[in-house]
Order: structure tokens, then sequence, then C-alpha cells
């Protein structure tokens, strides 16, 4: 194919942003044995893909004007599991990726491990860390030594990987196996995963597509999208970030909610239990559920149903009022509590809301 005349916008700002000739070295390849081996990697990019190996293989290409200062050790994680951290050796760093006026600051040890990860303006003390870490900051202006990493890894079938990252973009894309993919101030996209997934997210967006298998995503402030979803369980514990998506399906769905709310569409679950705090809470159900419980403390209920959809139901909305679209049968209709049957009444259904009210629509 003959390269075009002009190079798209898209990939100028891209070449901008992370220019290759930037002081790039050549890649590094690593390849670490044994179960459940440990990827860290401070800043950059950090890319996994399927493996033909038996092992876990590493690449890792050092990057930016002062490229040498981002070291490649290997050591032992917890258990002795063998480990590879990808780290620098300065205190304060220059890293494009982030946004100019951006700072993110932790604890780094003299072995690589990182501890923490929060976003602020400001820089106070010089050591955060009990165990010894020294102050970092990654800083997404000039001010600092311009050295970051982009690391490729590498999973075979059924493999188990544990994957650490503290700012930058994580991006996982049709990997068979468990992993376990713990990002502190950066954002995370998963496609096309086959196989328990753990996610620890702190403050970055958070992408989730075609994953089939037991899914744990622990989430802080940021946002998380579910699209095409298969899961055994499937368990979201957020706190300020609110959680939305479509064609999510699982045994059994359980959602922990702190301020963020949740809009999901097309859910098929046996039994879902949502535990909510300020959000608003829109459930849209593509099948009759066997049990749905949902709790929240300020924020206002939808459900959107599905044609034939049955179900008994018990509703607390203190100081919320009540209304449904579908033919309902009351047994109990009193200020702030009402109790009924809608259609055969199969499944179970109890909410519980503070000032919020509850509506049931027809998907």
């Amino acid at each position: 194919m003959r390269a075009p005349a002009r190079r798209p916008a898209a990939a100028l700002a891209a070449a901008l942003l992370f220019p290759a000739a930037a002081g790039a070295q050549d890649a590094e390849r690593f390849v670490l044995r044994g179960e459940s081996p440990e990827v860290s990697h401070v800043v950059g990019r950090l890319r996994v893909v399927a493996g033909t190996e038996r092992e876990v293989a590493v690449e890792v290409t050092r990057r930016g004007r002062d490229a040498s200062r981002t070291a490649v050790e290997r050591g032992t994680a917890d258990g002795g599991r063998e480990a590879l951290r990808i780290f620098p050796r300065e205190a304060r760093v220059s890293y494009p990726g982030l946004g100019r006026n951006e700072v993110v600051h932790a604890a780094l040890r003299d072995d690589g491990r990182f501890e923490g990860g929060w976003r602020g303006d400001g820089w106070r003390g010089r050591s955060v860390s009990r165990t010894g870490g020294a102050a970092l900051e990654i800083r997404g202006d000039d001010r600092g030594v311009e050295t970051w990493a982009d690391v490729t890894v590498s999973v075979p079938a059924g493999g188990r990987v544990v994957l650490r990252l503290l700012a930058g973009e994580a991006t996982v894309r049709d990997v068979d196996g468990d992993l376990v993919l713990d990002v502190e101030t950066a954002s995370a996209s998963v496609q096309g995963t086959r196989g328990r997934l753990r996610v620890d997210a702190g403050s970055g967006e958070l992408r989730l597509a075609d994953a089939r298998g037991d899914l744990d995503l622990d989430l802080g402030s940021g946002s998380t999208e579910l699209t095409r979803v298969r899961a055994g369980t499937l368990r979201v514990d957020a706190g300020s970030g609110g959680v939305r998506g479509s064609d999510v399906e699982a045994a059994s769905l359980d959602l922990d909610m702190g301020s963020g709310g949740t809009r999901l569409d097309g859910v098929r679950a046996a039994r879902i239990v949502v535990d909510g705090g300020s959000g608003d809470v829109d459930l849209g159900l593509a099948a009759n559920v066997e049990e749905l419980r949902i709790d929240t403390g300020s924020g206002g209920v939808t459900l959107r149903v599905p044609d034939g959809f049955g179900a008994t139901f018990d509703v607390d909305t203190g100081s919320g009022g009540f209304e449904s679209e579908l033919p309902v049968t009351y047994t109990r209709r009193e200020r702030g509590r009402i109790a009924g049957r809608i259609g055969d009444g199969r499944g179970r259904i109890e909410v519980d809301t503070g000032s919020g009210g509850v509506r049931i629509r027809r998907r």
C-alpha cells in the first residue's frame, strides 16, 4: 500500500504527543515463569495481549528525552512470585500522556514498588510511605525528567498474571486467562477477555466489553462502562464513579455504589442487588428476575421491564413517590410504602429509597 501524502489529524496528534524519536530505545524482552507473575509499571502505556508461548513475555520500550532514566528490574512479589518492575529513577517525572496541568503523586521504593497514587496540584512532604517509599511526582508539563515506557505483556492461554500501572493508559485485548489489573490514576480499556478478571481502579475511567467469566471490579472515582458482558458472578464496588452500559448477563449481579449513579440496559440476571448512595439507579431488564433488591439513599429508582414481566414487590420510598406503567394489583398502599404484584408475580422485588421516587416503565 502506498503511504498517504498527508498524515491524518489523529496520527499527527499522537506523533506530537509521543514522538518516536524522542530518545526511544530498542525494545527489551523478558520472560516470566511460574504461577501468577507480576508486572509493575509506574508510568506509560501498558498493553496486554494474547501470547503464543507457554510463559508470560514482556517487551519494554523506554521512551522520552531521558529514556535511560527508566529502570527495568526483576524482583519478587508476595509469595515468592516472579516480578518485573519498570520505574523511573527520578523524584519528578515529565510524562506527556497526562494533561498539561495534571500532577500524579505516589510513593516509590528503591526496588520499584509503588504505593498510592492520587492527583493534585501541590506537593506536601518528601516521604509519604511508612515502608520507606520516597515521594514521586509525575507531571504533564515539562517540569521534570522526561522518561516513561511502553510495555507489552503477552499472556498464554490459561495463564495467570498480576498487572499494576500507576499513571498512563492500560489496554487488554483478547486474553484467555485469569487477570488481576490494578490501575491507580490510569484509564483502562478491556475487551474480549475469557476467564476470571479482577480490576482495581483508582481515579481512571474503565471500559469493559465482550468479557466472559467471573468479574470483580473495585472502582474509585472514575466512571465505568460495561458492554456485552457474560459473567457467572459480576460484582462492582464503586465510590463516586458512575456505572453505565448495556447487554449485561450474569447469574448474580452485585452493585455497591457510592455517590455515582447506575444506568444499565439489557440486563439479564437471576439475582440482582444494588446498594446505592446518592446516585440514581436506572435498570433496563431484558428478562424476568428471581430476586431484585435495591437500597438507595437520596437517589431515585427507575426499572424498565419487558413484556410479560412478573413479580411481587415491596417498595419503601421515604418521601418519594411511586408510579407504574404496568397494571398493578396492590396489597398495601400507604404513604411511602407500597406492595403488590405485577403479572404472574414470579419474581421478587424489594426497593428501599430515602428521598427518591420509584418508577416502573415498559422497556
